[in-house]
């Protein structure tokens, strides 16, 4: 049997599995895999384009700089100037004015600027400022340098020219290997035709671009790569490969010519390479090893593989086990019940996990059930006899209290004690009452009886008696009321509205049938009720004795027996008395 369920189970558990795992493997590699490519490339593209709005975002800061000149009527002014009616010395002090100028201006508030320099066309001379030096001398700066950027910025469709990546101009240390130029001209805005007048160069320090770039570039598997028009690395992590050509070093020149941005992959690197950054041929190239990046492919579906065999091994061993438990169970199932058919209940079944474990736990409570009922049919059979034996002994205390009760009010009447033969025999009346039955109902007529009795013995712990009238037509007598319905508020009465009372006290109990429903009142002109307490009933704990009940009690009574339509009401006036009424349906039985 074990074998036959081993076969059976394991082997289509195991097939089922191994066709899940290749399915699964197929759609790593053909779905799962491609999207994490296209997510990882789109993240490198998302970061190279960070650097390039960075890099855009600068110039655009160097731009409004480049406009200072120009929209400063006095750096203007002097740009025009005709010397040749000056004195030599007036153009020294305008070229001092115009390198304060730039010192102030733009230098003192830009680190990333190591010169700038303004160039005046009419009289071919540079005055400029370096982050060391002033400008003023060939033997500082080769300025002739930049007649190239003034042909570029004449032969340009806009007043804007940013140069490639260069040597450094400034002749004198310290200054970096390499800078950027960012040129605007000085056009006359006169004619449609361009006219510069002069120019502003600004030399950029690379080291700016290493910051701009390592600020915005998030760290990846990749290396970041600023390149320049003429395809020289302007900016990398390894500093000596700067001012060479990018194609030295990786196969990235079709990839370079094409104006869009975009991913590729080779043999061991993955490229990603922006378009060109704004008003410049400079892109921005991610290079990221092959393996780093996509190497996750190769390493998943080793796990899964290898996940697929461990999980073989372990549905094969739990299944073994499981299966070997399982007939286990159901052999030493069938001996106990062999067991219990031979009349042995004392057999214990074990109960644990799984169905099996279920059916051996709901035998063994019918099991447990089966004995606590015989030993509970022993045990009643017992008791019965003991009650039959106490409800003899029981039967004797009624006779012998109302045997007792006679024969004191019999000794009380040979005394001519009649009050207290009277108040004798009302309490073996009220004792009778509530001894005889135990129904929730009786009828006005013995409820009335009731509280005559109660009220006699009331009356004597009175100093003056309370007068009892009652107005109950005949024909409402015999109808149902609740037990115990008007005493407690006949005991509320006495305990509370006739205290300290000097005049004669009455009580008056009437009841009348208007329509289907029986209303009662009881009216008393005692002490009445305060209003402060009048706003809280019903519906107080408060009651007058130990034994009474509340009025909120008889309130819920009243709503339980007969629905919330029914309830007591309360009028009381102070020093004149209270009147409590209540309905109760007249066709109740």
């Amino acid at each position: 049997m074990s074998n036959t369920i081993r076969f059976r189970i394991l082997c289509p558990v195991l097939l089922i599995i191994t066709i899940v795992s290749t399915f699964e493997i197929f759609y790593l590699y053909n779905y799962a895999f491609r999207s994490l490519e296209e997510i990882a490339l789109d993240t490198e593209l998302k970061n190279s384009l960070q650097v390039k709005n960075s890099i855009e975002q600068f110039f655009h800061t160097i731009h409004k700089i480049s406009q200072k000149p120009q929209n400063t009527i006095e750096i203007k002014s002097l740009l025009k100037k005709d010397y040749n009616i000056y004195p030599y010395s007036e153009k020294s002090k305008d070229a001092y004015a115009i390198q304060m100028f730039l010192f102030r201006e733009v230098m003192l508030s830009n680190t990333d600027i190591e010169s700038c320099i303004i160039y005046d066309s009419s009289d071919d001379s540079y005055t400029g400022i370096s982050n060391t030096y002033i400008l003023n001398k060939d033997s500082y700066y080769d300025f002739h340098q930049h007649d190239s950027d003034f042909e570029m910025l004449e032969n340009a469709s806009s007043d804007i020219y940013i140069s490639d990546l260069h040597e450094n101009y400034l002749l004198v240390q310290p200054h970096e290997d390499y800078t950027v130029t960012y040129a605007s001209g000085f056009n006359n805005n006169v004619s449609k035709k361009k006219q510069l007048y002069g120019a502003f160069y600004i030399n950029i320090k690379t080291s700016t671009f290493k910051t701009l770039c390592e600020n915005s570039y998030a760290k990846s598997a990749g290396d970041c790569y600023l390149i320049d028009g003429s395809q020289s690395i302007v900016y990398c992590s390894k500093e000596e490969l700067i001012g060479s050509p990018i194609t030295e070093h990786f196969p990235v020149g079709d990839y370079l010519r094409s104006d869009r941005s975009a991913s590729y992959t080779d043999s061991s690197n993955v490229y990603t390479i922006t378009q060109s950054i704004q008003g410049t041929d400079w892109k921005v190239l991610s290079i990221a090893p092959k393996n780093d990046l996509l190497g996750y492919k190769n390493e998943v579906l080793q796990l899964v593989v290898i996940s697929m065999i461990i999980l073989l091994l372990i549905i094969t061993i739990t299944l073994c086990i499981i299966i070997s438990s399982f007939t286990k169970s159901i052999t030493h199932m069938k001996n106990n019940l062999q067991s219990v058919s031979n009349g042995d209940l004392n057999v214990r079944f074990e109960t644990g996990t799984g169905e099996i474990g279920e059916v051996n736990e709901m035998i063994q409570q019918m099991l447990d059930n089966i004995n606590a009922l015989i030993h509970r049919i022993y045990k009643e059979e017992d008791e019965k006899r003991k009650l039959q034996i106490h409800s003899l002994q029981n039967q004797i205390t009624p006779h012998f209290i109302y045997n007792t009760l006679s024969r004191l009010k019999w000794m009380a009447s040979m005394q001519q004690a009649d009050a207290l033969a009277d108040a004798i025999g009302s309490f073996s009346d009220i004792l009778a009452y509530c001894m005889k039955s135990t129904n929730y109902y009786i009828s006005i007529a013995e409820e009335i009886t009731f509280i005559t009795n109660y009220c006699r013995i009331m009356n004597l712990r009175m100093i003056s008696e309370v007068q009892i009238f009652f107005q109950i037509p005949d024909a409402i007598k015999n109808h149902k009321i609740l037990r115990f319905l008007l005493q407690p508020i006949v005991e509320n009465a006495f305990q509370h509205a006739f205290t300290h009372v000097d005049h004669e006290c009455c009580l008056k109990i009437s009841a009348v049938k208007i329509r289907d429903t029986i209303q009662f009142s009881i009216e008393d002109n005692g002490n009445g009720i305060s209003p402060d307490k009048l706003a809280h009933l019903p519906g107080t704990n408060e009651t007058a004795g130990s034994d009474s009940i509340a009025l909120v009690n008889i309130q819920n009574r009243i709503h339980y027996h007969y629905g919330n339509a029914y309830s007591l009401n309360i009028e009381s006036v102070v020093g004149q008395g209270t009147l409590i009424t209540f309905s109760i349906p007249g066709d109740s039985d």
